[in-house]
Parts: structure tokens; C-alpha cells; sequence
């Protein structure tokens, strides 16, 4: 059985999207929740969430990378 190649997968996985984006899975989610990323549910699972690999892409080294939702993040004041 061959290997599948996810490198051109049209939608990635949460954990796979983090990855490409350098961030953690919960900074991804709090991106989703701040609208600066799509979310793609796919209904096989209530909890299964996909990302489209373009979307993600586009957002390499932008707003999710250094994301901080005002009243969620960890930071020191």
C-alpha cells in the first residue's frame, strides 16, 4: 500500500495546520475564533476540523503566527 503524500492535500488536518503556521493547536483555534482563519467542519465527527492548505498558506508569517485575542492570551500586563 502506497504512502499518502498530504503535501498536496487540498485540507490539513488542525494539527497539520499549526504546524505549516509555527503556532500551536490553541492558537490556531483562538485565530478560527477571531476570524482571521476559515474553518471547514467535515461531519464525519462533531470535532473533526479542516483547514483548506491555500487559506493556511496565505496566513505563513502573518496574523497567526504572532496571534494574541485580547482577554484569552497568557500574557503579562
Amino acid at each position: 500500500m502506497a504512502e499518502h503524500d498530504t503535501s498536496e492535500a487540498l485540507f490539513l488536518s488542525e494539527e497539520q495546520a499549526a504546524q505549516i503556521l509555527g503556532v500551536h493547536r490553541t492558537t490556531l483555534r483562538r485565530s478560527v475564533d477571531a476570524g482571521l482563519l476559515p474553518l471547514h467542519p467535515i461531519f464525519i465527527t462533531p470535532h473533526l476540523r479542516r483547514f483548506r492548505r491555500d487559506e493556511v498558506e496565505s496566513l505563513r508569517g502573518g496574523p497567526v503566527a504572532g496571534a494574541t485575542v485580547r482577554g484569552r492570551g497568557r500574557g503579562r500586563s
